[in-house]
């Protein structure tokens, strides 16, 4: 009996693969040739999330003068962008200045606080307990009023700054939205990994095995 069902599964599982197989796949549509040499930063304001950024725009200035680079962020984030900029001219003195375009929503830290929340929390596993918990609020803490407002907000500086790569925050949901619906080029930099946070909570001890460093 045990023969005949494993059998019987085993010849089901062949069928639906080679179904699938035999279907067409959907290819995805050339990306949106922007202007040559510009590159456009979408990204949050807090340290944590944008010093990343913020290093690969100042190595892009020092090695690569000819390239404009545009950066749309919040208010506060703007007085690094123009220490970066000072200091790629002395390192190049070719290199551009950063072309900032503030946004007027909220911040992501402003954002978690309208829900009642705090993106600090205790040391050690309580706080790795509390940040899974509410994982879903951190990756796109703006409510559905304030994310559309931020995604057009975002999608009018994408058309008037017609970039050739869109590089992207992995925790800034409403320029991921705004980015992929305008089909542009882009590229994500993120100091962190959701495999690097919540290795330790994984099941079977996966994080000695199955996630080496």
């Amino acid at each position: 009996m045990f023969a005949r069902l494993l059998l019987f599964t085993t010849l089901l599982a062949v069928s639906l693969a080679y179904f699938l197989s035999r279907e067409t796949s959907t290819e995805h549509a050339p990306y949106v040739q922007g202007r040559n040499k510009t590159v456009l930063f979408l990204t949050n304001s807090e340290h944590g999330l944008s010093n990343v950024h913020l290093a690969t725009a100042s190595a892009i200035l020092e090695n690569y003068p000819d390239v404009e680079v545009y950066f749309a962020s919040f208010s506060s984030i703007e007085q690094k962008l123009e220490r970066v900029s000072s200091f790629a001219k002395i390192k190049s003195p070719h290199a551009r200045a950063i072309v900032f375009h503030g946004l007027t929503g909220l911040t992501f830290v402003q954002a978690i606080a309208k829900e009642g929340r705090s993106f600090i929390s205790p040391p050690g596993w309580r706080g790795i307990a509390t940040l899974a918990e509410h994982i879903q609020l951190w990756i796109s803490p703006w409510t559905f009023e304030d994310h559309v407002y931020l995604y057009k907000e975002l999608g009018s500086i994408i058309d008037e700054v017609d970039p050739a790569v869109i590089v992207l925050d992995s925790w800034f949901r409403p320029a991921i939205d705004a980015t992929r619906k305008r089909n542009r080029q882009h590229a994500f930099i993120t100091p962190n990994t959701l495999v690097d946070d919540f290795l330790g909570i994984q099941p079977l001890w996966t994080m000695l095995w199955k996630y080496p460093a």
